[in-house]
C-alpha cells in the first residue's frame, strides 16, 4: 500500500473510533448549562453576564473562549447553545485526531534524528505512529469528553495544535498566536501562553548570544575583503530574526492583554471569580490522590517514568530541543497545579484531558528513540510500547463497562465500583489502592464519574419546567437562590439566580470559605450576613413546578445596589 494510502486507512479508522466513542459516552453536564445562560444573556443584548443590570456583573464561565465560540455558532446557526454544544466538541476532537497524527509523525523523526543504526523506512515510521494512535483512540477520558457541552475538547485541539506548530519549527507566529488562543480557552492555558513568551525570549537571546560571537571574531580576526559580503548576509539574518520573534511576541501579548483589561473593565476583577470560588485553600493530599488515580488508571506512571529517563538522556547529549522542553514544562506543570494546588477537579479526569494526546506522541518518540539496529531491541521497544497501549485499558473500561447501564439519581450518586475483585490476585493489592483513592475522592466530590454527571442532568431536567419566552424586568426582578445552577439558569433567563455557592456571585466567592472538610469542591462558599435573606427570594423552583409570589416590597435597581455595596464591605472587613 501507498503511503498515501496508510495515512488515508489512518485517519479513517481514527475518525471512526471518536465517532463511536462520541456516541457510547454522549451526556450533558449541568455545568454546561451556566456557560449557556451567559451566551443566551449575551445573545440577548446583555452582555456577558450572569444576571443582568441592576447585578453586578460577574465571570462564572470558565472559559472565555468557549462563549465566543457557542455564541458565534448559536448566531450563524440560529440555534441556542445546547443543539450546537455537541456538533462543535465532536468537530473539535475530529480536528485534533490529524494533528496528532502530524504531531507524532514529526516526533517520530525527531526520535531518529542523526541515527544510522536504524532501518525504518516511511512505512514502518507510520506503523510506530499508528501504535501510538491505537493508544489514543482507545483512552477513556479522551472520548468521554467529545461531548459533555464543556470547553474540554476545544482546549485539547488548541493545545495539540500548538505542540505542533512548536515542534514543526516552521514559524515563529504560530505557535505565539495558538498560545494566545490558549490562554483564552481555560486558566491553564496562561501557562502555555507564558512558555510560548519563554521560548521566544530563549530564541531572541540565542540570536544575541550568535550575534555577540560574531563581533567578537570580527574583532579578533582580521577579515578578508572577499568575506564582507557573507558577513552582511548573516547580520542581515539576524535582524530578520529579530523581527520575526518581536512580531511573534506582540501576536502572543496583544490578545491575551487585551483580554486581560476589558475583563478588568467588565467585571473589575483580574481574575475570574471562579478562581476566587475554587482555589481557597492548597488541597495537595486530594490532589496527590487524584493524580495518582488517573496515572494508575490508564497505567501510564511506567510510561511517564521512561519518558522522563528518555528526556534526562536526551538533555545530556543535547538533543533536547527548546520546543520539546516548553510542551514537557506545560505536562509537569499543570499536573503539579492540580496535585499540589488545587487539589484536582470535581470531573473524571476533565483537566488531564489535553495532556493524552501528548502522553501518546511522546510515546511515539520514545519508540523511535529506543528502536534499534538488531531484532532484539526493536521486539523490546514494541512489546513495551503494545503493553503500554494494552495496560491502559482494564481499569478504564473496566469501570465504564460495569457501570454503563445505571441511569438513576439513587443507582449513580457518589458512583463508587470497587475494581480490586475483578483483579487477578496477584495485582488486588495494587488495584485495592486505586479504589481506596477513588473511593476518598468521590466521598468529597472530586473526579465525579462520567455516567454519574449523565444520571444527574437527565433527573435535573426532569424537575424543572421550560419558562416561556420572558424578559428580564430591571426594575423589580424574580429572585431563586439556588445550589446547582446550571439548567435551572439557563430555563429561567427572567429570573435572577443567585448561585449560592459562589460560582457565579461575587460577593460569596470572595467572603470565606466554609471549613467543613467534606464539602463539595467549589461550592464552599460561605454568604456575607444577611446577603441572601436581603433579596427576598420570591421563586422556588423544583419538581417540575415553579412557585412564584410578589416581593415583600419592591427589588428596585436601588435595593439591588445597597445590598450588595453591604456585601462589598463585608468582604472588605473579613478576617
Amino acid at each position: 500500500m501507498a503511503l498515501a494510502g496508510l495515512w488515508g486507512t489512518l485517519a479513517l479508522v481514527g475518525f471512526a473510533a471518536i465517532v463511536l466513542g462520541y456516541r457510547e459516552f454522549l451526556f450533558s453536564t449541568d455545568d454546561a448549562y451556566i456557560s449557556f445562560r451567559y451566551v443566551r444573556n449575551l445573545l440577548d443584548g446583555h452582555g456577558l453576564v450572569w444576571n443582568p443590570a441592576p447585578f453586578h456583573r460577574v465571570d462564572g464561565y470558565t472559559s472565555f473562549g468557549w462563549v465566543v465560540l457557542l455564541a458565534a455558532a448559536s448566531k450563524v446557526t440560529g440555534r441556542m447553545p445546547p443543539d450546537v454544544c455537541h456538533p462543535l466538541t465532536l468537530g473539535l476532537t475530529l480536528i485534533t485526531w490529524p494533528l496528532f497524527l502530524a504531531l507524532a509523525w514529526k516526533l517520530v523523526g525527531r526520535g531518529l534524528e542523526g541515527r544510522h543504526d536504524t532501518r525504518l523506512g516511511a512505512r514502518g515510521r507510520v506503523g510506530l505512529v499508528a501504535l501510538a494512535a491505537l493508544g489514543l483512540v482507545t483512552n477513556r477520558t479522551f472520548l468521554t469528553w467529545t461531548s459533555s457541552g464543556l470547553e474540554a475538547a476545544m482546549f485539547t485541539c488548541v493545545v495539540t495544535g500548538w505542540a505542533l506548530a512548536l515542534i514543526a519549527r516552521r514559524r515563529r507566529w504560530s505557535p505565539a498566536l495558538v498560545g494566545a488562543l490558549a490562554a483564552l480557552s481555560r486558566p491553564e492555558g496562561l501557562l502555555v501562553w507564558a512558555l510560548t513568551l519563554g521560548w521566544l525570549g530563549w530564541k531572541l537571546t540565542l540570536v544575541g548570544v550568535e550575534a555577540w560571537r560574531a563581533r567578537r571574531a570580527r574583532s579578533s580576526v582580521s577579515l578578508a575583503t572577499n568575506d564582507a559580503p557573507q558577513t552582511e548576509g548573516a547580520r542581515d539574518g539576524r535582524r530578520r530574526e529579530v523581527w520575526r520573534l518581536l512580531v511573534a511576541g506582540l501576536s502572543a501579548l496583544v490578545p491575551v492583554l487585551a483580554h486581560a483589561l476589558w475583563h478588568r473593565a467588565t467585571y473589575g476583577a483580574w481574575l475570574p471569580n471562579t478562581y476566587y470560588a475554587k482555589v481557597a485553600r492548597p488541597e495537595w493530599r486530594l490532589g496527590l490522590r487524584y493524580v495518582a488515580s488517573f496515572l494508575i488508571e490508564y497505567s501510564a506512571w511506567p510510561g511517564v517514568l521512561v519518558l522522563v529517563g528518555l528526556g534526562l538522556r536526551a538533555a545530556v547529549r543535547r538533543r533536547l530541543s527548546s520546543e520539546a522542553l516548553a510542551v514537557s514544562a506545560f505536562a509537569v506543570g499543570l499536573m503539579t497545579y492540580y496535585g499540589l494546588i488545587a487539589g484536582g477537579d470535581h470531573f473524571e479526569f476533565k483537566v488531564f484531558h489535553t495532556l493524552v494526546p501528548l502522553y501518546w506522541a511522546a510515546v511515539a518518540w520514545a519508540l523511535a528513540s529506543g528502536w534499534g539496529a538488531t531484532r532484539r531491541r526493536r521486539g523490546l521497544t514494541l512489546a513495551g510500547a503494545s503493553l503500554a497501549v494494552l495496560a491502559s485499558w482494564p481499569l478504564a473500561w473496566g469501570h465504564h463497562l460495569a457501570t454503563r447501564g445505571l441511569s438513576t439519581r439513587g443507582d449513580t450518586f457518589k458512583l463508587r465500583h470497587a475494581m480490586a475483585p475483578h483483579a487477578p490476585a496477584l495485582l488486588r493489592g495494587y488495584v485495592g489502592l486505586y479504589d481506596s483513592m477513588q473511593s476518598t475522592l468521590i466521598d468529597r466530590f472530586y473526579g465525579m464519574r462520567h455516567r454519574e454527571h449523565a444520571a444527574f442532568f437527565e433527573w435535573k431536567k426532569r424537575e424543572i419546567p421550560d419558562e416561556a419566552p420572558k424578559p428580564f424586568d430591571a426594575s423589580n426582578p424574580d429572585v431563586a437562590l439556588v445550589g446547582e445552577v446550571g439548567l435551572l439558569g439557563y430555563r429561567f433567563p427572567s429570573v435572577a439566580v443567585i448561585d449560592v455557592f459562589g460560582l457565579n456571585d461575587r460577593f460569596i466567592a470572595r467572603y470565606r470559605r466554609s471549613q467543613r472538610r467534606n464539602e463539595r469542591v467549589g461550592h464552599e462558599g460561605v454568604p456575607p450576613p444577611g446577603y441572601l435573606e436581603a433579596f427576598d427570594a420570591n421563586v422556588v423552583i423544583e419538581r417540575n413546578r415553579v412557585k412564584r409570589r410578589p416581593h415583600k416590597r419592591p427589588l428596585t435597581p436601588e435595593r439591588v445596589k445597597a445590598i450588595e455595596g453591604k456585601a462589598a464591605r463585608h468582604v472588605l472587613a473579613r478576617p
